[in-house]
């Protein structure tokens, strides 16, 4: 009994070896067919809705689902390439904008500025997602230069804020930046918190081992 037992296991194994096999070039057939779908579908849904032709019509409504997930995508997309784009507001824009933030600074009690990568730029110190940001390069593949931060010197906008602070219209300035950009404008350091810390400070290590 054991004996033939033991063959008929051994007979049924293949069979099931080749079903597994059979399931999983299925599964992958299927995934392959899913992305072609996909693919073909996300072409049809770029064009103008005029130029396309009656069969590609056909085909969008047959996968709403599929239909609204990219457009979805594609919006989203849309959205964070805006959000990066530099806008240059026209003088007479600036100057009313400029307007309403000095009277809201004459009015507030306690002004806490943030400032992040964007404040040096001037200054030669690349960003990080800006168009030529270091994120942006390296997702395009493109190389990355080095840049000598000690080379670097305030820009307007560190002096400005400094001087703000001085005059009391700023309370404190919170920095992720850690080039030392603003401690070199003269701003008092009890005036700013630098979350990332300062490449040109060290800190002792205090230990309480024995």
């Amino acid at each position: 009994k054991g004996f033939r037992g033991n063959c008929r296991c051994n007979s049924l194994r293949p069979c099931v070896m080749r079903s597994l096999r059979e399931r999983k070039e299925d599964g992958s057939a299927q995934r392959r067919l899913a992305r072609e779908l996909r693919q073909r579908l996300k072409l049809i849904v770029k064009k103008e809705s005029v130029c396309r032709t009656e069969n590609e019509v056909k085909l969008l409504s047959q996968w709403p689902s599929i239909v609204n997930d990219i457009e979805h995508g594609m919006e989203l997309f849309q959205r964070t390439k805006r959000r990066r784009l530099e806008v240059v507001d026209e003088p007479e824009v600036i100057d009313r904008k400029s307007r309403l933030l000095a009277e809201a600074l004459r009015q507030s009690k306690f002004v806490a500025v943030y400032t992040g990568a964007g404040i040096s730029t001037a200054a030669a110190i690349p960003d990080y997602r800006g168009p030529n940001g270091i994120w942006s390069k390296l997702s395009q593949g493109k190389e990355v230069c080095s840049v000598d931060l000690t080379k670097a010197v305030p820009t307007f906008t560190h002096m400005c804020l400094a001087k703000m602070v001085q005059e009391g219209l700023v309370s404190h300035i919170v920095s992720q930046n850690c080039d030392g950009l603003h401690v070199r404008s003269c701003l008092d350091r009890s005036s700013l918190s630098e979350v990332h810390g300062n490449m040109y400070t060290e800190m002792p290590v205090v230990s309480t081992a024995e």
